[in-house]
């Protein structure tokens, strides 16, 4: 039961990362076409990040998700 869970919660923050991700490209490209490179360049490393958490915790869940099939 606890297993189910801990996958509804990462599935969660998996989806709370895209968006993440998602809303810091697109505000970056906004400030870069409004501001230039040198002003943005922030959103672009956040979204970055955001891009790695999103994977890692994808991992992670994929992962949990093969365990609770196995047993």
């Amino acid at each position: 039961m606890s297993n189910k869970k801990a996958i509804k919660f990462i599935r969660f923050l998996e989806n709370v990362w895209m968006v993440v991700a998602i809303t810091t490209a697109a505000i970056g490209v906004y400030e870069t076409i409004s501001l230039g490179i040198v002003h943005s360049y922030m959103f672009f490393m956040f979204s970055i990040v955001a891009g790695i958490l999103y994977t890692l915790r994808r991992r992670q869940r994929i992962g949990m998700e093969e365990e609770t099939r196995d047993d």
